[in-house]
């Protein structure tokens, strides 16, 4: 099966059109695309871990001293010892299995949740010991991206979503799967839970779909927003009211007030330097981290208030940039052409 996301940026798509007012309204001005420099934090770059040049890697976690690294075409699974964030160590590397095609991971206690693309499925790693991580359950029926809360798995499945039971690690189960759009031309790809909410972006139909997840098990549609034709959403991820829309086709990110779940409606949009990709992001503080896959940098934009970002400065990580995690004041990017993990301290 070919891997969507990364299949996608081989095509993208032509630039974003007009707003279409469908099933949810579309306000707002476009936020410019000249930078607009604040004082704010610096950045410095401390060190990076090569990984294997065959692996791709796409999807990063963090916890604790270790990063859990995801390559989608080496099938693996990569723990690397951060400690020393100057001078990171690959601990080991864990292979899934031939043309599972990992893609995204999250790590809630001691087991990482990884969903695998081209398996259509969830792998479950124990990682009690992080030098010996191994498979301990799985489940069919997952495709791309990873949203976790509480005892519930939720992930792409192309056309929708799908739910897991997660309550025993050791036992995972499908519970239930559910579409968000036309079946025919959906390519759902990113999904995050805020809430008691799911939001759900679909590539094929450009849209931000939401849904109450007050009962887990059974999801319910509440509102969908129609995004610009050809603007391609990839990912998503919401912050203080205000849902973050990664568009791969238009080389933006639409804010989108999300305040009042059945009717979200776009404030503004971030545009990225012309040929900008947009991949994955991250919210630390006031600020909004994007990685832009075309540009080999992540760029950074202040959100203090949402609906007027401010652009503050890029950080340049590696050839295509990926999968980005933000904690503790450092950031974590793990580039899919160079083949490394990047570690850059936020100095305040």
């Amino acid at each position: 099966m070919t891997h969507t996301f990364l299949h996608s940026l081989r095509q993208k798509a032509a630039p974003v059109s007009s707003g279409v007012l469908a099933a949810c309204m579309l306000v707002g001005t476009l936020a410019s695309a000249q930078p607009v420099h604040a004082a704010n934090p610096t950045y410095t770059v401390l060190g990076s871990a090569t990984l294997d040049a065959s692996s791709l890697p796409v999807g990063v976690a963090v916890s604790g001293r270790y990063a859990y690294v995801v390559s989608t075409v080496g099938d693996t699974f990569t723990v690397v010892d951060v400690k020393d964030r100057t001078a990171p160590v690959v601990v080991t590397t864990l292979a899934l299995g031939a043309g599972t095609g990992p893609d995204a991971v999250k790590v809630v206690g001691n087991y990482a949740y990884v969903s695998e693309e081209s398996a259509n499925s969830v792998a479950v790693v124990d990682i009690s010991q992080p030098q010996n991580p191994h498979v301990v359950s799985s489940a069919q029926g997952a495709s791309e991206g990873i949203a976790i809360n509480g005892s519930y798995l939720y992930s792409a499945t192309y056309d929708g979503y799908a739910v897991f039971d997660i309550s025993n690690p050791l036992a995972i189960s499908l519970v239930t799967t559910g579409s968000v759009g036309n079946p025919a031309t959906a390519n759902t790809l990113g999904l995050t839970v805020s809430g008691s909410y799911l939001y759900v972006t679909d590539l094929g139909n450009d849209t931000l779909t939401v849904l109450d997840i007050t009962n887990g098990a059974s999801p319910v549609q509440v509102s969908q927003l129609q995004l610009n034709s050809g603007s391609a959403p990839v990912d998503v991820l919401v912050n203080g009211g205000y849902a973050f829309v990664a568009n791969q086709g238009s080389g933006s990110v639409d804010v989108v007030n999300v305040s009042n779940a059945s009717l979200p409606f776009r404030v503004t949009t971030i545009w990225l330097p012309a040929g900008g990709i947009p991949a994955r992001f991250e919210v630390a503080g006031n600020f909004l981290y994007i990685t832009d896959y075309a540009h080999n940098q992540v760029s950074v934009y202040k959100i203090a208030n949402p609906a007027a970002p401010v652009f503050v400065t890029t950080i340049p990580v590696g050839t295509g940039p990926l999968g980005i995690v933000l904690k503790s004041g450092f950031g974590y990017v793990v580039n899919r052409v160079s083949h490394d993990l990047i570690i850059f301290e936020v100095n305040k």
